[in-house]
């Protein structure tokens, strides 16, 4: 199957709603590899709206996890608000051409990108992670996000160095160079 087919029968699943992905990827930073399951069609925008009940009963000890959590209510309420992509913070705005749900063109450097939210995963080999030199509100925004469903949502660099292959449906795609 080759990377159209595979576009072709994602966008074709979507018709009735999310589709299951599922690929082994390989970290560009960390070189960690892992086994994703991704939910393909979920709306970020009811994540948003999920997230922005759950945000108040978040606990908070410090003064910067209470900034953090005050900044990331407001920014997703924004993006109610005004749209995705519309948030005065979002510094991708104009760069992806959207396939169709979960599968975007990056303009600039032509990459396909899997976007979706993150069901499993499975890690097979450990990477080398940097230590964190992120600010205390940073570290706080990050560790909160663990906590929301936005925080679930990633993107996936489709390329023969990140992914060994895809499966979805019963099908399975081998990418190569």
């Amino acid at each position: 199957m080759n990377i159209t087919n595979l576009l072709n029968a994602i966008q074709d699943g979507l018709k009735n709603g999310t589709r299951f992905v599922s690929f082994c990827y390989c970290s560009k930073e960390s070189r960690e590899t892992a086994i994703y399951t991704i939910s393909l069609g979920v709306k970020i925008e009811n994540a948003y709206k999920r997230d922005l009940k759950i945000l108040p009963l978040i606990q908070v000890k410090t003064e910067a996890e209470k900034i953090a959590r005050r900044e990331i209510f407001d920014s997703i309420k924004e993006s109610l608000t005004n749209g995705v992509g519309n948030n005065h913070n979002y510094k991708q705005k104009g760069l992806y051409l959207h396939i169709c749900p979960g599968i975007k063109l990056n303009q600039a450097s032509g990459d396909l990108t899997l976007f979706g939210m993150v069901v499993n995963k499975q890690v097979v080999k450990e990477g080398e992670h940097k230590a964190a030199k992120s600010s205390e509100k940073t570290i706080a925004k990050m560790s909160i996000r663990k906590k929301l469903k936005c925080g679930k949502f990633r993107n996936f660099l489709l390329t023969s160095e990140n992914i060994a292959g895809i499966k979805h449906n019963g099908r399975i795609l081998q990418i190569q160079n």
